[in-house]
């Protein structure tokens, strides 16, 4: 693929081109980080590590929950270990475009960005999940009592 001058104009069709290629290398990247992640969950209990705030064991009430848990875990920690390629693609796509001061203030974005998202999975992991899951327990005999059938 050749790369044009970033001061001058490329046809439409170069710009799907350059869009191709891009959009194959961040699906790649996601394919490789989720069979990665589809591995690692069983190599290194990450559900259990995910389940701690629970402080108990989970419990499967359909045979196909453990598989549904198994890769749904696999594909968001696939995401977020892909997650800096998919952003850096996207990058290489949209900064060409950009003048110089909309490039820095987009640096800072980013940046901040992923800032805020890592103390949003940190507040969710350590005070959201385990007052969720408390608060869910108590709820479940009430929850019970209504749904048990009396004869």
């Amino acid at each position: 693929m050749t790369r044009i001058d970033e001061s001058t104009e490329m046809p439409f069709l170069d710009h799907l081109e350059e869009l191709r290629w891009r959009l194959i290398r961040a699906i790649g990247a996601l394919l490789v980080c989720v069979l990665v992640a589809f591995w690692a969950v069983g190599h290194f209990h990450i559900i259990s590590i995910l389940s701690r705030p629970a402080g108990q064991r989970l419990m499967f009430t359909h045979p196909a929950d453990a598989i549904t848990a198994y890769m749904t875990i696999s594909l968001g920690v696939g995401l977020v270990v892909a997650s800096p390629v998919i952003l850096y693609q996207a990058w290489g796509f949209v900064s060409p475009a950009l003048k110089a001061g909309e490039r820095r203030v987009a640096r800072y974005v980013f940046a901040g960005g992923t800032l805020l998202f890592l103390m949003g999975v940190t507040l969710a992991y350590f005070f959201v999940l385990p007052a969720t899951l408390r608060m869910g327990a108590q709820l479940a005999p009430e929850f019970e009592q209504r749904l048990t059938v009396h004869e």
